[in-house]
Protein backbone atom coordinates (compact mmCIF):
# COMPACT_ATOMS: atom_id res chain seq x y z
CA UNK A 1 0.00 0.00 0.00
CA UNK A 2 2.85 2.34 0.69
CA UNK A 3 4.12 1.72 -2.33
CA UNK A 4 1.31 3.05 -4.49
CA UNK A 5 0.53 6.03 -2.66
CA UNK A 6 4.12 7.14 -3.26
CA UNK A 7 3.89 6.63 -6.54
CA UNK A 8 0.34 8.46 -6.60
CA UNK A 9 2.39 11.42 -4.99
CA UNK A 10 5.30 11.38 -7.49
CA UNK A 11 2.75 11.35 -10.46
CA UNK A 12 0.39 13.87 -9.59
CA UNK A 13 3.50 16.08 -8.56
CA UNK A 14 5.26 15.34 -12.02
CA UNK A 15 1.47 16.60 -13.41
CA UNK A 16 1.51 19.53 -11.48
CA UNK A 17 4.61 20.54 -12.17
CA UNK A 18 4.61 19.99 -16.02
CA UNK A 19 1.19 22.37 -15.91
CA UNK A 20 1.59 25.21 -17.67
CA UNK A 21 1.49 26.78 -14.77
CA UNK A 22 5.09 25.93 -14.33
CA UNK A 23 6.24 26.47 -17.20
CA UNK A 24 8.62 28.62 -18.44
CA UNK A 25 6.75 31.21 -20.82
CA UNK A 26 9.39 32.68 -23.55
CA UNK A 27 8.51 35.60 -26.43
CA UNK A 28 10.73 36.98 -28.50
CA UNK A 29 10.13 40.49 -29.25
CA UNK A 30 12.14 41.30 -31.80
CA UNK A 31 15.73 41.54 -33.39
CA UNK A 32 17.77 44.30 -34.88
CA UNK A 33 20.85 45.07 -35.93
CA UNK A 34 22.81 48.93 -36.10
CA UNK A 35 26.33 50.46 -36.44
CA UNK A 36 29.21 49.39 -35.61
CA UNK A 37 28.41 45.56 -35.94
CA UNK A 38 25.73 45.66 -33.10
CA UNK A 39 22.85 43.09 -32.57
CA UNK A 40 19.88 43.16 -30.56
CA UNK A 41 17.67 40.61 -29.53
CA UNK A 42 14.64 41.36 -27.34
CA UNK A 43 12.82 38.60 -25.01
CA UNK A 44 9.51 38.87 -22.46
CA UNK A 45 9.81 35.80 -20.56
CA UNK A 46 8.59 34.21 -16.99
CA UNK A 47 9.34 36.68 -14.00
CA UNK A 48 12.22 35.27 -12.20
CA UNK A 49 14.01 35.52 -8.71
CA UNK A 50 17.00 38.25 -8.95
CA UNK A 51 19.51 39.15 -6.89
CA UNK A 52 20.28 41.45 -5.26
CA UNK A 53 16.80 41.95 -4.16
CA UNK A 54 16.93 45.77 -3.42
CA UNK A 55 17.55 46.97 -7.31
CA UNK A 56 14.69 44.24 -8.29
CA UNK A 57 10.94 43.72 -7.98
CA UNK A 58 10.75 40.09 -5.81
CA UNK A 59 8.19 37.69 -7.90
CA UNK A 60 5.32 38.24 -6.35
CA UNK A 61 5.00 42.26 -7.42
CA UNK A 62 6.22 41.03 -10.79
CA UNK A 63 4.48 40.02 -13.99
CA UNK A 64 6.79 39.90 -17.25
CA UNK A 65 11.06 39.81 -16.79
CA UNK A 66 12.02 41.89 -19.70
CA UNK A 67 15.85 41.02 -21.30
CA UNK A 68 17.74 42.88 -23.96
CA UNK A 69 20.70 40.62 -24.93
CA UNK A 70 23.00 42.93 -26.92
CA UNK A 71 26.67 41.49 -28.83
CA UNK A 72 28.70 41.90 -31.66
CA UNK A 73 27.36 40.70 -34.33
CA UNK A 74 28.60 37.30 -36.16
CA UNK A 75 29.25 39.09 -39.34
CA UNK A 76 30.76 42.32 -40.01
CA UNK A 77 31.41 43.65 -36.43
CA UNK A 78 34.72 46.04 -35.58
CA UNK A 79 37.64 44.53 -36.37
CA UNK A 80 38.37 44.15 -32.42
CA UNK A 81 35.27 43.18 -31.55
CA UNK A 82 34.90 39.88 -30.17
CA UNK A 83 31.97 38.01 -32.19
CA UNK A 84 28.51 37.15 -30.36
CA UNK A 85 30.45 38.86 -27.50
CA UNK A 86 28.16 41.15 -25.10
CA UNK A 87 28.27 44.93 -25.02
CA UNK A 88 28.77 46.03 -21.39
CA UNK A 89 28.18 49.44 -20.32
CA UNK A 90 25.31 50.45 -22.48
CA UNK A 91 22.09 52.27 -21.03
CA UNK A 92 19.25 50.39 -21.83
CA UNK A 93 15.88 51.30 -21.48
CA UNK A 94 12.35 50.38 -21.66
CA UNK A 95 8.72 51.71 -21.82
CA UNK A 96 5.89 49.19 -21.34
CA UNK A 97 2.27 51.13 -22.84
CA UNK A 98 -1.16 49.52 -22.24
CA UNK A 99 -2.63 49.69 -25.73
CA UNK A 100 -6.01 49.87 -24.20
CA UNK A 101 -5.81 52.34 -21.18
CA UNK A 102 -2.77 54.16 -22.52
CA UNK A 103 -0.95 53.52 -19.13
CA UNK A 104 2.80 53.12 -19.46
CA UNK A 105 5.87 52.88 -17.01
CA UNK A 106 9.52 52.76 -17.69
CA UNK A 107 12.44 50.80 -16.03
CA UNK A 108 16.09 51.08 -16.89
CA UNK A 109 17.61 46.94 -17.54
CA UNK A 110 20.08 46.27 -15.52
CA UNK A 111 22.91 43.67 -16.78
CA UNK A 112 21.94 40.48 -15.04
CA UNK A 113 24.12 36.98 -15.96
CA UNK A 114 21.93 34.14 -15.77
CA UNK A 115 23.18 30.36 -16.00
CA UNK A 116 21.11 29.58 -19.07
CA UNK A 117 21.23 32.66 -21.08
CA UNK A 118 25.25 34.48 -20.01
CA UNK A 119 25.01 38.61 -19.98
CA UNK A 120 22.25 40.08 -20.92
CA UNK A 121 20.19 43.54 -19.68
CA UNK A 122 17.13 42.38 -17.70
CA UNK A 123 14.39 43.47 -15.21
CA UNK A 124 11.37 42.19 -13.75
CA UNK A 125 8.63 44.59 -14.37
CA UNK A 126 5.04 45.35 -13.15
CA UNK A 127 2.98 45.74 -16.13
CA UNK A 128 0.72 49.54 -16.47
CA UNK A 129 -2.72 47.54 -16.95
CA UNK A 130 -4.10 44.04 -17.01
CA UNK A 131 -2.44 40.45 -17.65
CA UNK A 132 -4.92 40.29 -20.69
CA UNK A 133 -4.46 43.99 -21.92
CA UNK A 134 -2.37 43.87 -25.05
CA UNK A 135 1.00 46.25 -24.69
CA UNK A 136 3.74 48.14 -26.86
CA UNK A 137 7.00 48.13 -25.50
CA UNK A 138 9.43 50.77 -26.72
CA UNK A 139 13.44 49.46 -26.09
CA UNK A 140 16.19 52.45 -26.00
CA UNK A 141 19.77 51.73 -26.26
CA UNK A 142 22.05 54.64 -25.35
CA UNK A 143 25.86 54.30 -25.89
CA UNK A 144 27.67 54.24 -22.69
CA UNK A 145 27.71 57.89 -20.31
CA UNK A 146 31.25 59.70 -20.78
CA UNK A 147 33.76 58.42 -18.88
CA UNK A 148 32.13 55.30 -18.68
CA UNK A 149 34.07 54.11 -21.54
CA UNK A 150 37.50 55.04 -22.93
CA UNK A 151 38.35 54.42 -26.54
CA UNK A 152 41.63 54.17 -28.42
CA UNK A 153 42.84 56.95 -30.89
CA UNK A 154 41.98 54.02 -33.85
CA UNK A 155 38.32 53.74 -32.58
CA UNK A 156 37.80 57.20 -32.66
CA UNK A 157 39.42 57.48 -36.06
CA UNK A 158 37.26 54.81 -37.71
CA UNK A 159 33.87 55.29 -35.58
CA UNK A 160 34.32 58.70 -33.51
CA UNK A 161 34.31 59.25 -30.05
CA UNK A 162 31.26 57.14 -28.90
CA UNK A 163 30.02 53.56 -29.52
CA UNK A 164 27.64 54.76 -31.38
CA UNK A 165 26.40 58.12 -32.07
CA UNK A 166 22.39 58.21 -31.20
CA UNK A 167 20.13 56.03 -29.17
CA UNK A 168 18.95 53.38 -31.16
CA UNK A 169 15.23 52.98 -30.37
CA UNK A 170 12.90 49.74 -31.15
CA UNK A 171 9.20 49.65 -30.29
CA UNK A 172 7.11 46.31 -30.65
CA UNK A 173 3.69 46.25 -30.40
CA UNK A 174 0.26 44.17 -29.86
CA UNK A 175 2.11 42.49 -27.55
CA UNK A 176 -0.20 39.58 -25.14
CA UNK A 177 1.56 38.95 -21.81
CA UNK A 178 -1.14 36.77 -20.87
CA UNK A 179 0.72 33.28 -21.23
CA UNK A 180 3.82 34.76 -19.67
CA UNK A 181 2.31 36.39 -16.63
CA UNK A 182 0.34 33.03 -15.34
CA UNK A 183 3.46 31.25 -15.89
CA UNK A 184 5.81 30.49 -12.83
CA UNK A 185 9.41 29.13 -12.70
Amino acid sequence: MRNHSSFLIIMLLAAALSSPAFALERMVLGQQSFSPGIKAKFVAETRDIIIPPQQNLPTQDTDVHLEAFIHWAEFFPPKSALRGEFIPFLNVYARVTDETTGKSGGTQLLPHLSASDGMHYGRNIKLPGAATDRYAITFTINPPYEGELNYHSDWVRKYGATLFNQPEVFTYSGLDFSKIVRSER
